[in-house]
Formats: C-alpha cells, sequence, structure tokens
C-alpha cells in the first residue's frame, strides 16, 4: 500500500491477515502538522478476533489513588471493534474508540483508565466483538499496589559512561529491587543495594527492562523502563523491518552489507 500526496492510500496487499498500524501525518504549507494513529484491518476470510497485550505479556503494577492507563490490543476479526471489561480494580473503566482513548493508542484497541481506590491482585477479563459478531474473551492480572516507581531507565549513547539511579516512593521500611524481565544492554548492570544501572553500553538499539521494587512489608511494584542506546557518531545502521524478505537457495544475499562495526555481542 503507498500513500499519495493527496492522501490517498491505494495498492494491493501482500500482507495478512491482521491489523496494521501505521502514524499518518498531515503537513500544510506553512509548516504546522499533526500526527495521529490509523489501523488498516486486512480480512483473509472469516477470523475470531485475539486478544493481546504489549509489555512482553504482562502489564505493569498500577499504584492506588493515581491516574493509570493500561491497554491490550485486538488482531485478526473485521473492524469495527467493541470492548467490555470484568474483574477491573474499583476506580477503573475501559475506553475506546476514535478520539476516545490515549492519543497512542491505535483505532480499535482498549484502554483501560482510572484512578484505582482499592490494594490487591485483580484478574481482568476483556471481550472483544467484532462487526460480524464474533468474540473473544481473555484474562490478564493486574495489581494495585501502595508503592510508587518514580525514577526510570533514560536513553544513552554506545561506549559512553551511563549511571541512573532507581527510585521507588511509599510504603514503609527498607527497600529491595530486582530484574524480573526484559534486558540491559550489555555493558551496563543493576547494583541492587545502592539501586544504581551503570556501566558503558557496547551494544545500541531499543531496549526494555522490568524491575520490582520491594519493602519490609511485603509490598511491591514492577514497573517497565523502555529505553535506546544510539549508536553515536557511527553512521552504521541496522535495518528493523519485520522480515529479511525471501532468498532463492543456493543465492548470495547480496544486498544485506557483510560489515560490521565490531564483532556481535549477545543481544545485538
Amino acid at each position: 500500500m503507498t500513500l499519495s500526496p493527496s492522501g490517498t492510500i491505494s495498492g494491493t496487499v501482500t500482507q495478512g491477515p491482521g491489523i496494521q498500524s501505521f502514524i499518518l501525518t498531515a503537513t500544510d504549507q506553512t509548516g504546522a502538522s499533526y500526527s495521529k494513529v490509523m489501523t488498516i484491518d486486512v480480512i483473509g476470510g472469516p477470523q475470531f478476533p485475539y486478544i493481546g497485550i504489549y509489555s512482553n505479556g504482562n502489564w505493569d503494577d498500577c499504584t492506588i489513588g493515581t491516574p493509570c492507563g493500561r491497554n491490550a490490543y485486538v488482531d485478526d476479526g473485521s473492524a469495527p471493534f467493541s470492548w467490555t471489561a470484568t474483574g477491573l480494580p474499583p476506580g477503573m473503566s475501559v475506553r475506546f474508540g476514535s478520539g476516545v482513548t490515549s492519543n497512542y493508542i491505535p483505532p480499535g484497541n482498549v484502554e483501560l483508565w482510572g484512578s484505582p481506590t482499592a490494594l490487591g491482585s485483580y484478574n481482568v477479563q476483556l471481550t472483544v466483538t467484532d462487526s460480524t459478531g464474533a468474540a473473544t474473551t481473555n484474562t490478564f492480572f493486574l495489581k494495585v499496589s501502595s508503592l510508587i516507581a518514580v525514577a526510570g531507565l533514560v536513553n544513552g549513547t554506545i561506549d559512553l559512561a551511563y549511571s541512573l539511579r532507581l527510585g521507588v516512593i511509599g510504603g514503609s521500611g527498607s527497600y529491595s529491587v530486582t530484574q524480573t524481565g526484559g534486558s540491559l544492554a550489555d555493558g551496563l548492570s543493576l547494583n541492587a543495594v545502592n539501586f544504581l544501572v551503570s556501566g558503558t553500553p557496547v551494544e545500541n538499539g531499543g531496549f526494555f527492562a522490568v524491575f520490582e521494587f520491594a519493602d519490609s512489608a511485603s509490598h511491591s511494584i514492577q514497573a517497565t523502563n523502555y529505553y535506546t542506546i544510539s549508536g553515536g557518531a557511527s553512521t552504521i545502521n541496522i535495518v528493523t523491518s519485520n522480515n529479511l524478505g525471501s532468498w532463492t537457495a543456493g543465492s548470495s544475499p547480496t544486498s544485506i552489507s557483510p560489515h560490521a562495526a565490531r564483532p556481535a555481542t549477545p543481544g545485538s
């Protein structure tokens, strides 16, 4: 599919079925612009919708009395979609539809939103129904904590020293931190005694790390940190498209450069 300067999307779809999201930006002659997340639903015959969530399949914990937004996506099925939910923490509800959810959520997806008013662990059951009446239900875990994670990882640059201290407030007594998911860029490590992530990153790219904070009264909160290590002055980039295309057996992939700036490292 291609987009013309006049705003017409056309072409022959060669990938799918599934829901493809993209960011569309309109710019006027003065240079003023506006961007919006949009989706195209590619139909490949009758299919039941599928519900999933980002963040490695787990929602981060919410904090009691604090605005909290979590989202889930739908794939397959036929747009438009409608959503219902049960088992939500008190004070939270679901919202969906263009112009209703936060602006980073693609149309068709759902957002859990509100300020939870009760601590606890909740099994949230989401149901999505497509335009044909086909429906799917899935259950996800959501925890409401008394703690607040107040400091997260920031972006860094390859081969330059990095140092950031994680933080948490609320609860009582002494605190601890553990990394429970994701990864730190090679060259970085967590000192659980002083909550310090430091080192010199030797790889670049996008990363996420999941940390769990706890106090001595057994209160805990899990938070995901997304961050990027840039290439600094390097002019070498790694193509991050969905796949490397199709190749003929026995042929040489001449369009892929064999050169690299450094030996490959785990996670590169």
